[in-house]
């Protein structure tokens, strides 16, 4: 049984919370059920009457799933990143991709953004970081883009790009 099919059914009659779950079928995500599972009128009579089951005015009983909480949540479609602390000298910091240098510990204060060790050993934390071998640096917001030129030069910025004469333009 389709959606267009429950549809028809529930304007012929059937009770308004057979109408929105049959709504909450219809507009599951592609990774849940494509249709529920149906019973014909045959089967009605052989069904328990237990709570995940609802008779409609046609004869027809919608089965939910046996777990609707679990299958109400759709599954992470990235990995989350977890936070970590650090103890260095005798302190804790805590944040997202910590880094160490020596006694020196720093990590970035958001899940997106990333900390990398700069050729001189400082530690810089942001978004889109590059390294060269003259310096590190990183974004300051989360749609900065950083580029580097030949010379080991680094700009981060508003929709930064690399002239063909090696110039590092930012937009504003």
């Amino acid at each position: 049984m389709n959606c267009l099919t429950i549809t028809k059914q529930v304007s012929k009659g059937l009770l308004l919370t057979a109408f929105l779950l049959s709504l909450s079928a219809c507009t599951r995500p592609y990774f849940w059920e494509s249709t529920p599972q149906t019973t014909t009128n045959s089967q009605v009579n052989q069904a328990s009457n237990s709570p995940e089951q609802i008779q409609g005015a046609t004869g027809t009983v919608i089965e939910q799933p046996a777990n609707y909480r679990e299958a109400d949540r759709p599954p992470p479609r990235y990995q989350t990143v977890r936070k970590q602390c650090v103890t260095v000298g005798g302190h804790e910091v805590c944040g997202y991709d910590c880094q160490v240098v020596g006694d020196f510990a720093k990590c970035a204060a958001d899940p997106k953004q990333k900390c990398v060790i700069g050729p001189t050993g400082e530690i810089d934390c942001g978004y889109d970081c590059q390294v060269t071998h003259a310096e590190a640096q990183c974004g300051q917001y989360l749609y900065d883009n950083c580029v580097a030129n030949d010379l080991g030069e680094i700009r981060c910025g508003n929709n930064c790009y690399k002239r063909e004469d090696g110039e590092l333009i930012c937009g504003k």
